[in-house]
């Protein structure tokens, strides 16, 4: 077991680093074997690391195929939007209550920065990619204030399918400069200590964004 736990860790990081860079495809079904052989584990670390993927609602598991990514549809839009939206509004309501101290300082500093990077490539016309990057390092940054593990971990259980949604809607004509105005909207009121408003200003930018990730799936 103590052998076997470091290379099932090995399989399971490489593994979802391919899911959260898109190396993988969808419909796309891969073998277990040969995954295993060029990341260079046996079959049984791989199977951990696939068990442990699936849980995490990331792939779906073929018995005697392989596995395939778990497939987005729209009621798993919902309920991923439905964490996020718990997550995301519970931590900014608490951020902004305790706005004045010094962990909550820094966690705004840093979300002021990520938001100026995002406005870069806004106005310089940059990589969609690179605004998803920095747009989920924004939300997180938001959860990741609570200091809580738990929240944490489930919040980077959805990271890929927020990813993956994001660069679909922000393709939308007009999304990317909306984004950056909502995402303004949420920062000045965190900053400020706007405990009044901060709940149902993010709130809303789940409902737009779910809105659109419908949309988007819809029309293929």
């Amino acid at each position: 077991m103590l052998k076997t736990a470091p290379l099932q860790i090995r399989a399971y990081e490489h593994l979802r680093e391919m899911i959260e860079e898109n190396q993988l495809e969808d419909g796309v079904i891969y073998s277990e074997t040969r995954l295993a052989k060029e990341i260079g584990v046996s079959r049984t670390p791989m199977r951990d690391a696939l068990q442990k993927l699936e849980q995490e609602g990331l792939i779906e598991i073929l018995p005697s195929r392989g596995f395939q990514l778990q497939a987005i549809t729209p009621e798993r839009i919902q309920k991923n939007n439905q964490v996020r939206s718990a997550l995301e509004c519970y931590s900014a309501v608490v951020l902004t209550r305790n706005f004045r101290t010094p962990k909550a300082q820094e966690s705004i500093r840093r979300l002021g920065e990520l938001l100026g990077l995002q406005r870069k490539v806004f106005e310089e016309d940059g990589e969609i990619s690179e605004f998803v990057r920095y747009d989920l390092q924004f939300h997180r940054t938001v959860v990741e204030s609570l200091e809580n593990e738990e929240l944490s971990k489930l919040f980077c259980n959805h990271i890929y399918c927020i990813q993956k949604l994001a660069s679909k809607s922000l393709l939308h004509t007009g999304r990317l400069e909306a984004t950056l105005r909502e995402h303004t909207a949420i920062y000045d009121a965190i900053r400020t200590g706007d405990l009044l408003n901060i709940y149902d200003i993010t709130m809303q930018h789940m409902e737009i964004t779910t809105e659109i990730n419908l949309i988007d799936l819809k029309e293929g």
